[in-house]
């Protein structure tokens, strides 16, 4: 079976899964980064198998989880636009294989001729990039206005697989908490209702 195994969603037009189809992919095996924290990369990456993490590094070193992505997800850490205006440069996000993984690299100016091209494939992957900068600003929004054991139990509800694929100090860091605290949720969740946990 080829490697290039595009997956082809309902929202996506043919024409661009046969196009994605054609890039290399590449493999990660678990802790293998796609991108460092603080580099900007002038591309986009498609996950067709595994599990990624979007993260990054403290002052203190430790490394924090902003979010996760797997098949059929786009994922990138900062951008360089065109005319080489920057996003997020002093905030570059790293994106790290959290289990063996497949990608293709998507270089911008790639999309930018098929978005040239084709007003099917322009209009599709500016949705997705609305999509990904609005899932950004919800996991930000989040932070500030729920607690941890509402996103915990928040990822139990709509993200089971993912909750179920991660090791629990993946789960703490995203939650912004140590391993410890997160825990303790779970004792308290389990204490009240044992099937939440």
């Amino acid at each position: 079976m080829s490697l290039h195994t595009t997956p082809i969603d309902t929202s996506m037009p043919r024409s661009m899964a046969v196009a994605l189809d054609t890039l290399p992919r590449r493999r990660f095996e678990v802790g293998a980064e796609l991108v460092s924290p603080g580099r900007i990369d002038q591309a986009l990456w498609w996950i067709d198998s595994g599990l990624v993490r979007l993260y990054s590094l403290g002052t203190d070193g430790l490394s924090r989880n902003h979010d996760f992505h797997g098949p059929g997800e786009w994922i990138c850490g900062g951008l360089v636009f065109r005319d080489g205006r920057l996003c997020c440069e002093s905030a570059a996000l790293g994106v790290q294989a959290i289990k063996p993984t497949v990608a293709a690299r998507v270089p911008l100016d790639w999309c930018e001729q098929h978005r040239r091209e084709s007003p099917e494939i322009s209009d599709w992957v500016a949705e997705e990039l609305m999509e990904l900068s609005s899932r950004r600003l919800q996991r930000e929004m989040a932070l500030l206005q729920t607690s941890a054991e509402q996103r915990y139990l928040e990822l139990l509800r709509d993200r089971p697989d993912l909750a179920r694929a991660l090791a629990q100090h993946q789960i703490a860091s995203w939650l912004g908490i140590t391993p410890v605290a997160l825990s303790r949720i779970r004792r308290r969740l389990k204490s009240t209702s044992p099937r939440s946990v």
